[in-house]
C-alpha cells in the first residue's frame, strides 16, 4: 500500500507518516521506483497508535 492509501485508511497526514518513518517506528519496503510500500503490519501499527 502506498503512502496516499495509508493516509486515507489511517487518517494520518503524509507528513506524519514520513515523520514516523524517520523516527524508525515504521519500516515500509522501498520499491525499485523509490516508492514506499507499507505492509498490513505497518497499517495495524498506525491504527493502534492513532493517539500518539
Amino acid at each position: 500500500m502506498l503512502i496516499n492509501e495509508v493516509s486515507k485508511v489511517t487518517n494520518f497526514t503524509k507528513k506524519a507518516i514520513e515523520y514516523y518513518i524517520e523516527q524508525k517506528l515504521v519500516f515500509p519496503n522501498i520499491l525499485d521506483n523509490g516508492y514506499r510500500d507499507f505492509s498490513e503490519n505497518d497499517i495495524d501499527w498506525f491504527k493502534l497508535n492513532i493517539y500518539i
